[in-house]
């Protein structure tokens, strides 16, 4: 794979990635372990707060966006605290 930096990232340009599916018992298992707040766990509370049902984490989020950040070509340019 070629490396890319920041200088290489043009504004405007997109990128494909491969197709994630997010896994309902997946994601509830993160969500009790690491964030279970009633939103994430109970469908009950989520939908008493207007949700269709048991959300995502935010933290589960940012676990799926790294995983396409590790395939991208400018994986090298994302890391933030190398040194």
């Amino acid at each position: 794979m070629t490396r890319h930096y920041l200088e290489d990232i043009i504004v405007g340009k997109t990128d494909r990635f491969v197709l994630y599916i997010v896994d309902h018992d997946e994601m509830f298992e993160f969500n009790q372990k690491w964030d279970n707040l009633p939103i994430h766990v109970d469908d009950h509370a989520a939908r008493k707060m207007g949700h269709k049902g048991i959300i995502a984490s935010g933290q589960y989020t940012l676990c799926i966006k790294q995983y396409f950040v590790n395939q991208a070509p400018w994986r090298d340019a994302a890391i933030g605290a190398a040194g």
